[in-house]
């Protein structure tokens, strides 16, 4: 009798082990087999988490010419108004997301062939782009907005939230990516990006950053699991 226990014993060990050990294929495979699930239906792109100085010369300048007109020069004190600041942080963010959703949503398409829907959050840490003919460019000297050394070149820094759109699940994320225009990040050999957006230089950041990402999805240890 006291064999016929340590033999179920073993037998229930055994398949403990395999149970385990099939739930522990199914997540380290998950991450390639959610692409097959989900199609992505919704991008939304959040600041919250901006982290100042934030900058893309191209938009504010456009902001500031759609505001002061030809009187730049006579109403400068307009723009240290509180009403202008709020209205250039407002521009400014409309248009980082004008350049960085599409190429998202390109990318997306390109990796996710399923059905169900999924919800993209990107999470912009910080976009700084200075005019090329900014002080720094001339002299080469750093330069501090309002007491905080800006980035000596310009960048996008997001990271990403896959969720399931009807549940709210985790599906993956991807840490803070972050990409310059100097040439240090080139994707593809440097493939031309398509044209979203008034700045030439935000638009390579964004596409940049949206293949990087891509990329990265699958391999950052998801959590999801069809186990």
């Amino acid at each position: 009798m006291k064999s016929v226990n340590i033999l179920r014993t073993l037998i229930v060990m055994m398949g403990l082990s395999l149970l385990l050990s099939a739930c522990e294929t199914t997540t380290s495979s998950s991450s390639a087999s959610y692409f097959g699930i989900y199609k992505v239906a919704q991008i939304d792109v959040n600041f919250d988490g901006a982290i100042e100085p934030m900058h893309v010369a191209e938009i504010e300048t456009a902001y500031r010419k759609s505001k002061l007109g030809t009187a730049e020069l006579s109403r400068v004190g307009q723009r240290f108004s509180s009403e202008y600041q709020a209205g250039k942080r407002q521009a400014l963010y409309a248009g980082i997301e004008a350049h960085i959703r599409p190429h998202a949503r390109d990318q997306f398409a390109t990796k996710f062939v399923g059905t169900r829907n999924a919800k993209a959050t990107i999470y912009v840490k910080n976009t700084f782009i200075r005019s090329r003919t900014n002080l720094a460019a001339l002299t080469g000297t750093s330069v501090t907005i309002n007491g905080v050394r800006s980035p000596d070149q310009s960048q996008l820094i997001a990271s990403l939230v896959l969720t399931d759109l009807e549940t709210g699940l985790p599906i993956d994320q991807v840490d803070d990516v972050k990409v310059t225009d100097d040439g240090s990040v080139t994707i593809l050999g440097g493939s031309k990006p398509p044209n979203y957006g008034s700045s030439v230089r935000l638009n390579r950041l964004a596409f940049d950053w949206a293949q990087l990402v891509v990329q990265r999805l699958g391999n950052s240890g998801s959590s999801f699991s069809s186990f």
